[in-house]
C-alpha cells in the first residue's frame, strides 16, 4: 500500500464511524422523543380518568379517595376567590392610573435618571406647591380603595 492508500482509508474509517455514531444517535433521540410523548399521552389519560372519576364516581364513603376530592374542592374554592380577586385589582389598577392620569401631568423621569452626577447638586426632596396638593389629592382616594379591598380579602 502506499502511503496516499493508507490515509484514504483511515480518513474512511473515520468518516464511517462518525456516521455510524451519528445514526445511532439520531436513532436514541427518536426513541427519547416516542418515550416522551408517550409519557405525555398516558399522563394526559390519567387526568381525564381521574376527572372522569371525580365527576362521575366520586365515592364518599372510600375515605382516601375523599380526601382527596375534598382537597381538589378547596382548591377550587381558593382559585374562584383568587380569579376574583385579580379582576377587582386589575380594576383597582385601571380606576387608580385613570384617576391619576386625569389630575397630573407625569413628567418624563428618564432623563434625570439617565445623568444623575450632573443633577447631584440638586436636592431631589424639594416638590412644587402642584406636586404637593396632587398627592394630597389622590393619597386618599388609594388609601380607600386599598382599605375596601383589605375589608373584601378579609371577608373572602
Amino acid at each position: 500500500m502506499t502511503f496516499f492508500e493508507r490515509i484514504k482509508n483511515n480518513v474512511t474509517d473515520a468518516v464511517d464511524v462518525l456516521m455510524e455514531k451519528n445514526r445511532i444517535h439520531a436513532q436514541i433521540n427518536r426513541i427519547r422523543l416516542v418515550m416522551r410523548t408517550e409519557n405525555d399521552a398516558i399522563n394526559r389519560n390519567f387526568i381525564a380518568l381521574g376527572k372522569y372519576y371525580y365527576d362521575n364516581l366520586r365515592d364518599t364513603q372510600n375515605s382516601e379517595n375523599e380526601e382527596i376530592c375534598t382537597s381538589i374542592d378547596a382548591a377550587k374554592i381558593r382559585v374562584e376567590k383568587a380569579k376574583e380577586r385579580y379582576q377587582r385589582l386589575l380594576e383597582l389598577q385601571t380606576a387608580v392610573n385613570i384617576d391619576l392620569e386625569e389630575d397630573y401631568e407625569f413628567e418624563d423621569l428618564t432623563v434625570a435618571c439617565s445623568n444623575e452626577e450632573e443633577y447631584a447638586d440638586m436636592p431631589l426632596a424639594q416638590t412644587s406647591d402642584t406636586d404637593d396638593s396632587v398627592i394630597a389629592e389622590v393619597a386618599p382616594i388609594i388609601e380607600n380603595k386599598s382599605e375596601d379591598l383589605d375589608a373584601e380579602v378579609a371577608d373572602a
